[in-house]
């Protein structure tokens, strides 16, 4: 099957979504790591078995409802690629705000922030990546959030940020 050829039918299978061709111009970059417009330009090239069995994966994932975030495992957050999972939840575009209003009720003399809850890190990491004099404390009371927001300040090379988990702790 050609690209253009899995698109058409991909459109079609996500014909009730808000956005058929975008989401699936989005499975099908991630899945072959290459830009959309390199999909667009490139449709006449064949996908081998794999790459459609993966696809087929993705699209049957999404069709049951599952977040493009937890399919791609990662999420745009603040100027950030963080990975994300089910056991994180999904950064929020109106989340940014709360980075936004910190940001300017900070005083710049305080060198300590502390974020409760912080699932795969977005809030800490962003203002990590902002405060960088700063010292930013993140917490959460499951290991594998943790251990995801973990990787993301490891990829984004935040020094900054000291990451523990606390049992008990509920919200």
């Amino acid at each position: 099957m050609k690209i253009y050829q899995w698109l058409q039918e991909t459109i079609k299978i996500f014909s009730n979504f808000e956005y058929p061709r975008y989401e699936a111009e989005i499975l099908l970059s991630h899945v072959l790591k290459r830009s959309r417009s390199w999909i667009i330009a490139f449709d006449e090239k064949k996908l081998n078995e794999f790459t459609q069995k993966k696809l087929k994966n993705f699209v049957d994932r999404r069709l049951i409802g599952e977040p493009m975030a937890y399919i791609l495992g990662k999420k745009d957050f603040w100027s950030l690629s963080l990975h994300v999972s089910p056991d994180t939840l999904i950064p929020r575009p109106d989340t940014e705000i709360l980075v936004e209003k910190v940001l300017s009720k900070i005083n710049k003399d305080q060198k300590y922030i502390l974020d409760l809850g912080t699932g795969c890190g977005a809030i800490a990491l962003a203002l990590a990546s902002i405060c960088s004099n700063f010292n930013i404390t993140a917490v959460d009371n499951s290991n594998k959030a943790i251990k995801i927001a973990k990787t993301n300040a490891i990829e984004l090379n935040l020094n900054n940020i000291f990451f523990f988990i606390v049992i008990g702790f509920h919200i």
